[in-house]
């Protein structure tokens, strides 16, 4: 009996676990029926009210770590606030006191404000730290450029606050657009969205800083040397982003189309703004390279020829795979 109950007490964790083969199930269950020392363990076994114990005071004191590294954290986040109320003040005493206005005083206010949005926010904030912490830095840099232009009576702003939110968004846009999920159709269409917004602010840029210059007599020729500049990272975008193709295929297009791309756009730009007409890569001459024309149809047949050779071998490679790759 004591060697059928070491057995049987081996058993128990598998049977409450039901781990057991069935053969063993019925060993168990004809054993217990006789040992009542044997079921005395299995009751025990399935009793659960120690781990579920152990659970709950785990779950508390995991609570009670978090609510006290957050209230941790606002405590920093306010002390760090307190510590850049010291220029401000100093600044308004200041200003005061020289019988100056209080110029100098939004300067640093606002300057401060830059400083806050890296520091107090990601404190303060218990949830999507780094999406608040993008916002309030663009919002902060854009009130301080107002604020310096408007002190300094600088008609400046726009062809400065343009390029500074444009940079920004590249590198911003993306993470919010990913943190705040749309939906419908929206929802797989975030890539597009960030194309769209940087492609604006790209024309955005040119408007305001030919507005600027006093040069919108040329605003025409600008837009359409922008568009002819964003054809090639939208196509290279849309191959990558929509077509159901392996990569292989798709490097070969991009390749491919970046050979056609530096083809046209050299004389398209020669055309528009030289006033030469007819392909560039027409004037190639290897036996002159000083005469910049011919010069840049060398170095265009060139490119062309390499490209080439490179997207006949990504796309041989990308025929022998099947398998498209997944659009995400």
């Amino acid at each position: 009996m004591k060697n059928s109950c070491d057995m049987i007490r081996d058993l128990l964790p598998l049977y409450v676990d039901d781990a057991c083969s069935e053969t063993s199930k019925q060993l168990v269950e004809e054993h217990l029926s006789e040992c009542a020392s044997c079921k005395e363990l299995l009751a025990q076994l399935n009793n659960h009210d120690v781990e579920d114990e152990l659970i709950r005071e785990r779950n508390t004191v995991v609570t009670q770590h978090n609510k006290e590294m957050k209230r941790v954290a606002y405590t920093v986040g306010m002390s760090v606030a307190a510590v850049l109320m010291i220029p401000i003040l100093v600044t308004f005493i200041v200003n005061l006191a020289t019988g100056r206005t209080l110029d100098w005083f939004f300067i640093v206010l606002t300057s401060l404000f830059v400083v806050a949005s890296l520091t107090v926010v990601p404190l303060v904030k218990r949830s999507n730290k780094l999406l608040w912490t993008m916002i309030t830095f663009t919002i902060s840099v854009v009130i301080l450029l107002m604020t310096i232009a408007i002190f300094t009576g600088g008609n400046w702003f726009f062809v400065a606050a343009i390029p500074t939110i444009s940079g920004l968004t590249i590198f911003f846009l993306p993470y919010i657009l990913y943190k705040c999920p749309q939906k419908g159709i929206l929802r797989n269409c975030k890539g597009l969205i960030s194309m769209v917004v940087d492609s604006l602010l790209i024309y955005l840029i040119v408007i305001v800083a030919l507005i600027y210059a006093n040069a919108t007599s040329a605003l025409a020729t600008a837009l359409l040397t922008v568009t002819l500049s964003l054809i090639l990272p939208w196509v290279l975008f849309l191959i990558i982003r929509y077509l159901k193709m392996n990569g292989f295929t798709k490097a070969g297009l991009c390749v491919g189309f970046i050979a056609f791309y530096n083809l046209f756009f050299g004389s398209i730009i020669e055309r528009l703004y030289n006033n030469y007409t007819g392909l560039r890569i027409t004037h190639m001459d290897f036996s002159n390279w000083s005469d910049n024309l011919a010069l840049n149809a060398n170095i265009d047949f060139i490119v062309l020829m390499s490209l080439g050779f490179i997207t006949i071998v990504l796309c041989v490679i990308g025929a022998t795979r099947r398998k498209p790759s997944a659009v995400s």
